[in-house]
């Protein structure tokens, strides 16, 4: 094989791979999140998680159930919830609704959680699985567990950081 033969197939491939990671990045940015029908458990879910995201910390907290704000009260959640938040200011995190078992006053919504940490040849990635306890209350569905993002709350201290 000739020396330019052997260039046009290097740059060829080159070629060959920046069109297909365009293609890749551009099908990526333009999935539009799931909608779900109302009522469902999962539309609940999803609403916490869009109330989370643009950190309106009252509609998140307002998703759980009686007993879950029974056993974190706001303040707890609040401050929590600011912790968590200052620490993820470097992830980037895709929440997928993968399925829901379960029956008309109790479900489980299983989620794939993908979490990108950084940027460029130094950024890594983490897929984990999560559940979410879902119950029926008062006509509508309900967080069952008190959660900060998607961690049990009992994960979190809940007190002020100490200034120097």
């Amino acid at each position: 094989m000739s020396n330019g033969r052997s260039v046009g197939v290097v740059v060829g491939s080159i070629l060959a791979v920046v069109a297909l990671t365009v293609v890749i990045v551009v099908l990526a940015g333009s999935r539009e999140p799931k909608s779900f029908a109302a009522g469902t458990p999962e539309a609940a879910l999803q609403a916490y998680l869009v109330a989370w995201d643009e950190g309106d910390l009252e509609a998140a907290y307002a998703a759980f159930s009686s007993s879950a704000q029974g056993g974190l009260p706001f303040s707890d959640f609040e401050l929590a919830a600011r912790n968590c938040r200052s620490g993820q200011a470097s992830v980037h995190r895709l929440v997928l609704i993968d399925r829901s078992t379960g029956d008309t006053e109790r479900v489980t919504v299983f989620l794939i959680v993908e979490e990108t940490y950084g940027e460029g040849f130094g950024a890594g990635s983490y897929r984990s699985a999560r559940e979410v306890e879902m119950i029926r209350e008062d006509g509508a569905w309900r967080i069952a567990n008190p959660l900060v993002w998607l961690e049990p709350a009992e994960h979190f201290a809940f007190e002020e950081p100490k200034t120097p």
